[in-house]
């Protein structure tokens, strides 16, 4: 980093009072801590990201080792589930070591199409695995190898949890928010691996924490022995394939997902016995067995017809459908149209072009591989108030999907570790920060944005 310049006397204190988004507030408290303090902050992060959405898709990804495993115990599904968590935790510890060292995002890379690709290929033989298809294990001389203590079935079990647990962070892990952009932006700013290496592992275990008492939980639940294991079993095989699924929209069209989630829920809900009579002694269990099926064979239905009639909301697959066309003097759904640039020069003359016209600018970064991105292109940027309050407003938007060296550069230059986030310019070009907004962002948090954005703006 280039040496900051010494501030005048008249600009100390506006610096100290400038306002800063959640992102920079952060980075500054980590660096005004001590180590002890860093670990104790990342593993309170660590537990609040563990009920946020994109950590949901890990819990069955652990549920479906334990219930693989066969007659587990409680005591064994403990330590199948510290071992997912401590291996989760050290993946966050190399992309910690890389971002001290490097300053480069490894997860970035690895929602590479072909990534992705591979890690949903890789659940759906898990899931066939469990549907008794075949059984995937190490070859027994790799087995003896790791444990010759351990018979063989559980050295598998505790390798594959290990495995598993260290991809899933990878691919599957958080989506960059405020309190995962900060951290890294701490670590790259600090140029020490070692701390980053320690601060992500601290994280990790603060989101592993939930997991190892969902996981523990599942041993004392799930049947010990007997056919219900079987049915168990297949329960996970189908969470899986949707686990697949859900990773596979991140890069493929949103008609391709309806048609595989379509087929999924069809297909699992025939294999719950939707379609075959139920026994008269079927019992509690049988009969919610069956009322789920058919629940799942129903909304698989509507999502395929949906499909087929045009739809493309898998939320709602029949809005829309039946209802008549536009008639003339009638608006359709507004939406913000983004202008696309890839590179800083591009970036420059659109800012100095709306700076001419007296416009405020909103920058977004977007990727095919962000699932949040795609719900707010769903939702938030079809907010009818937000559109209304950011009205002359100049829309622009860097598609960073690929990380060319373009993109990059767009990203070193606003800090943004990934997306998405959105950056805010004043009418005389000038980056307003402390309104920036990283993550996830609802169309309630854009609205209340966007009118203090209007109002300094202008200033």
């Amino acid at each position: 980093m280039p040496d900051a310049k010494p501030l005048a006397e008249g600009e100390t204190n506006a610096v100290v009072k400038a306002p800063l988004n959640q992102q920079d507030a952060l980075t500054q408290r980590l660096e005004d801590s001590s180590l002890l303090q860093i670990i104790a902050i990342t593993f309170g992060l660590g537990l609040l990201l563990a009920f946020t959405p994109c950590i949901f898709p890990m819990v069955p990804i652990l549920s479906g080792i334990i219930a693989g495993y066969g007659n587990t115990s409680s005591r064994k599904a403990l330590w199948l589930s510290v071992t997912y968590v401590i291996s989760g935790a050290i993946a966050y510890a190399i992309i910690g070591f890389v971002f001290g060292y490097f300053g480069q995002n490894l997860q970035a890379v690895l929602q590479h199409p072909i990534a992705i690709g591979l890690m949903s290929a890789l659940f759906v033989a898990l899931a066939f695995s469990m549907f008794g298809f075949y059984d995937l294990q190490l070859p027994n001389s790799l087995q003896s190898r790791l444990n010759e203590i351990s018979n063989k079935q559980e050295s598998g079990s505790f390798v594959g949890a290990a495995i598993m647990g260290f991809l899933s962070t990878l691919i599957v892990g958080p989506c960059a928010g405020p309190a995962i952009a900060g951290i890294l932006t701490f670590i790259t700013q600090s140029n020490n691996a070692w701390l980053g290496a320690a601060a992500l592992f601290s994280l990790g275990m603060g989101i592993g924490v939930p997991l190892i008492l969902i996981g523990a939980s599942a041993g004392h639940l799930l049947p010990r022995a007997g056919i219900w294991m079987d049915t168990v079993k297949a329960l996970f095989g189908i969470i899986m394939l949707g686990v697949a699924i859900y990773m596979l929209s991140r890069i493929v069209s949103i008609e391709i997902t309806m048609a595989l989630t379509g087929i999924l829920l069809v297909s699992s809900g025939v294999y719950m016995g939707a379609l075959e009579k139920i026994e008269e002694d079927a019992g509690g269990w049988g009969r919610f067995w069956k009322s789920t099926g058919m629940l799942q064979l129903f909304y698989g239905a509507l999502i395929l017809l949906g499909l087929s009639a045009g739809s493309t909301n898998l939320l709602q697959p029949l809005k829309g459908i039946f209802s008549v066309s536009t008639a003339p003097g009638q608006t359709t759904e507004a939406a913000i149209t983004f202008q696309r640039i890839q590179s800083i020069d591009a970036l420059e003359t659109a800012l100095k072009q709306a700076k001419s016209q007296q416009r405020p600018v909103m920058l977004d970064f977007y990727a095919d591989w962000c699932s949040y991105c795609h719900t707010m292109e769903k939702t938030t940027f079809k907010d009818p108030a937000s559109i209304k309050t950011l009205g002359n407003t100049l829309f622009l938007q860097v598609d960073v999907t690929d990380q060319t060296e373009n993109d990059l550069a767009l990203q070193k230059r606003f800090d943004v570790i990934a997306p998405p986030a959105l950056v805010f310019f004043s009418n005389a070009g000038e980056e307003l920060r402390a309104l920036r907004l990283v993550g996830d962002v609802t169309p309630e948090q854009l609205r209340l944005q966007a009118m203090s954005f209007m109002q300094q703006a202008a200033k």
